[in-house]
């Protein structure tokens, strides 16, 4: 007469693989109505359809591989999300922005200046030439 042996852990085993499973699929389902989908459809502007008319086969797949990561290229590059506040969705810098990066303060420049003044005639003959030349031309400029 043969005797069935059973493993130690056999019969506990079955239902741990089934309350881990069911643990995962309830905070999988959790965390999906908490962070579901969002419903907003971006804006395709004229300039990304004709730059993706014209393409060859290749190209497009290049194209839309790049397009795929765009949003992903703010968390690489954290410099590109210098533009917008924290805590916001990113957007991509449009020409004003840069406008405002490229606006100069006359008077603080002046001020700075004043200040560089100051520093040379203490450094006075410490200095190169070619740096107090310097100065002068960007005083001239002014």
């Amino acid at each position: 007469m043969t005797e069935e042996v059973r493993p130690a852990g056999a019969r506990l085993e079955g239902w741990a693989l089934l309350a881990a499973t069911l643990a995962v699929l309830v905070t999988l389902t959790l965390y999906v109505r908490a962070n579901g989908r969002e419903d907003t459809r971006e804006v395709l502007y004229d300039w990304q359809v004709s730059a993706f008319d014209g393409l060859a086969g290749a190209d497009q797949a290049i194209y839309n591989s790049l397009y795929t990561v765009k949003d992903e290229i703010p968390i690489i590059f954290d410099d590109i999300n210098a533009f917008n506040p924290p805590g916001t969705k990113f957007r991509w810098p449009n020409l004003k922005d840069f406008e405002d990066l490229q606006h100069v303060d006359l008077e603080a420049v002046k001020v700075e200046l004043l200040s560089q003044e100051e520093l040379f005639l203490k450094l006075a003959g410490d200095l190169p030439k070619e740096m107090v030349f310097q100065r002068e031309l960007l005083v001239s400029r002014l």
